[in-house]
This record gives structure tokens, sequence and C-alpha cells, in this order.
């Protein structure tokens, strides 16, 4: 969660929805920028802890559940399967050494141990399979199971404005214009590398994410396919 008191704004980092390119610009733009050490608090919580910031501008994104869930747990495995076990620094050298450009986590040695030591991403890990990651996942991480329209409300207060990974160019540009800041260029965001979020499920795990998720494909109109 981002805070500017002097844009009056605040922004519900919703996971895997495109927050970290939200977060990243508008820290560039809003020089009094605060990102709350809970990253990913929702806005009950926020409010709870910072009252002052009850009538500020509240925005969020959200994106297709089947889709996001997929990115999460592709995330995940892919840190795992590039080596999530060896020491950081040690894969880290060694790529150089064979010329290999390092993903995010061996270009920065302490995210990289972050991420080992997080309970987290070690049990997403440890699923082995997208299968068990929806079937299983939910029941142990809430996190898994918070519908994102509950992460964007709050006892008698809602976003402003929610907008959609779909169009996050479109959508982040207006939040700016509301803002007063320019927006970014719009651009090639990060690739997944992972095909079609459709193809990892069958379907049980399709249904199981329906209903879990059953708020945000009500109020957001999502489908499975979109």
């Amino acid at each position: 969660m981002l805070i500017s008191a002097e844009a009056r704004a605040v922004f519900v980092h919703v996971q895997k929805t495109g927050g970290v390119t939200v977060e990243r610009h508008l820290r560039s733009q809003l020089p009094d920028a605060e990102v709350l050490r809970e990253r990913h608090a929702p806005l009950t919580k926020a409010l709870q802890r910072r009252p002052e910031i009850a009538d500020f501008y509240v925005f969020g994104f959200v994106r297709n559940p089947w889709a996001r869930l997929v990115s999460w747990w592709s995330m995940v495995d892919h840190w795992h399967r590039n080596g999530a076990g060896a020491p950081i620094v040690a894969r880290q050298q060694a790529r150089a050494a064979a010329g290999v450009v390092a993903d995010d986590a061996a270009q920065d040695p302490m995210r990289g141990l972050t991420h080992q030591r997080n309970k987290f991403w070690q049990a997403v890990a440890g699923y082995g399979s997208f299968e068990r990651f929806v079937l299983e996942g939910p029941a142990e991480w809430p996190r898994l199971r918070t519908p994102q329209v509950a992460m964007l409300s709050a006892p008698g207060r809602e976003a402003d404005f929610v907008g959609r990974t779909e169009r996050l160019d479109t959508d982040f540009a207006a939040v700016c214009e509301r803002l007063g800041v320019e927006p970014p260029p719009p651009g090639r965001r990060n690739s997944s590398g992972h095909g079609h979020y459709t193809d990892y499920y069958d379907d049980r795990t399709r249904q199981v994410v329906a209903d879990l998720f059953a708020p945000d494909v009500e109020r957001f109109g999502y489908r499975f396919g979109d």
C-alpha cells in the first residue's frame, strides 16, 4: 500500500495485478509517497491504522482471478526451478561466469534471500503442481482465498477507482490524471512466458477458483477464457 498525503491518495496494492509497476511510477512522481511496511494491506486494515486517510482518493487494480492464480503460481515456480535451494550469491556468480543474464533474484541477492526465508514462497514451491496449489493452497494461506473486492473495500468505504490489469496502461493513465502527475509511457510490461492461463486448468480447478472468487466474478464480470 502506498500513501501520499500531498496528493491525498491511497494505492491499495492487490497482489499480482501490476501493482509493482504502479508503485514504482508513483514513487517517482510523488516525493512524499510512503509505502507501508505491510505492502499488501487491505483497505480495512489501513483505515484502522491510519484513520486520517479516510477521505483520501483510494484506488487499486484487479485481475481475472483465473489468470491471477496462474501468474502467482508461475512466479514462485520459476523462482524455485531456477535454483531456489542454492545460495543466491553462488548462483549469481555461476550465471555471470556462464554469460547468462540473471533474473531479478540473482541480480539482487538480498531479494533472493528474502524469498528463501519466506514461508509462503517455500510452501507454494512445495506444492509441486498447479493443481495442488489451487486445491490446497487457499485452505492454508488466506491471501490465496481473499477476493480482490475485499481488499478494496471496508465497512462504509469502497475504493473510488478500481482499474483492471487487462487495461493497465489506460486505467493507470486515468489515475495519474486525477492525481495531477505524468503517466508512464505505454509499453510492454513483464512478459510471463507461462502460456495462456486457461491451459493450466481442468474442470475441477476451474470451478474451485470460480467459487473462491465468486465476489470478483460477480462484481467485475470476469469469465474463464477472457
